[in-house]
């Protein structure tokens, strides 16, 4: 596991991280994150790669909506990109 992935280890928890409009800015049916990918992968829930990386780019996508250009989230999210 890549430490810059961390962020994207388990679903955004908004009490947890004191983020409670999370869900007003990031739509709960776009909300994706590694577990969630991951289960889908081990379930067949993708029928090709091009579901599997639209997954990925809409996590990506979530992460530099929510989070402002400054921050280590957002720094880890074009980290994991680049590395994707």
């Amino acid at each position: 596991r890549n430490a810059r992935a961390f962020p994207f280890h388990n679903p955004v928890d908004p009490i947890a991280l004191q983020i409670p409009h999370y869900f007003d800015i990031i739509p709960r049916k776009d909300a994706r994150d590694l577990s969630t990918i991951r289960k889908h992968l081990d379930q067949d829930r993708y029928r090709n790669f091009d579901e599997f990386e639209a997954d990925v780019k809409l996590m990506l996508k979530n992460c530099y909506t929510f989070n402002a250009s400054d921050t280590p989230v957002y720094a880890s999210g074009r980290e994991f990109e680049r590395l994707f």
